[in-house]
């Protein structure tokens, strides 16, 4: 029978030396069954502790913590308020690279939601509305009136999406 030395009740951390106290043991078998136990100790609390754990994670926190709680600094120049976007009802058609080739259709569900009311702009990204500035649209009566497209750069691009505007808030 071999004798074993007794597990030591602390043990020094071996980054900065602070004594760190026993916990358990812990065991578990191997591939060919035997069990292999190694003493697991608490973690050292100055683990997060710049001065003490010089680590790569440590040092940028400690240089965030300065940049975070240090004096303020003004830094902003100007502040615009932009507006709200406007209201109105967002139309997907099946054409995704030019959507205005399908705003007819739109335009037509959109007049009888409205009870014939037509909006005030259509919206569609720059890039998808090609050289149009306005429509020209007939309506029942005869008279002609004229749509102003507005670009509408929040809109996702390639979707096919028409926005018809019936405000601007």
């Amino acid at each position: 029978m071999s004798k074993r030395k007794s597990t030591p009740r602390t043990q020094k951390c071996t980054v900065c030396g602070y004594p760190r106290k026993f916990v358990t043991m812990r065991e578990k078998e191997g591939k060919d069954g035997r069990m292999a136990r190694w003493p697991e100790y608490e973690t050292c609390p100055r683990k997060g502790d710049p001065a003490y754990h010089t680590t790569k994670g440590n040092i940028l926190n400690a240089l965030d913590d300065e940049l975070r709680n240090g004096p303020t600094r003004r830094t902003v120049k100007r502040v615009i308020k932009h507006k709200d976007r406007p209201t109105g009802l967002l139309y997907q058609v099946l054409n995704k690279k030019s959507p205005l080739e399908e705003v007819a259709s739109c335009l037509l569900e959109y007049e009888g939601r409205t009870d014939g009311k037509l909006p005030i702009a259509i919206g569609v990204r720059s890039d998808e509305s090609g050289e149009f500035d306005e429509i020209a649209w007939e309506r029942e009566d005869g008279s002609e009136v004229s749509i102003p497209i507005w670009p509408a750069n929040y809109l996702s691009p390639n979707y096919g999406y028409i926005f018809l505007i019936s405000e601007v808030t």
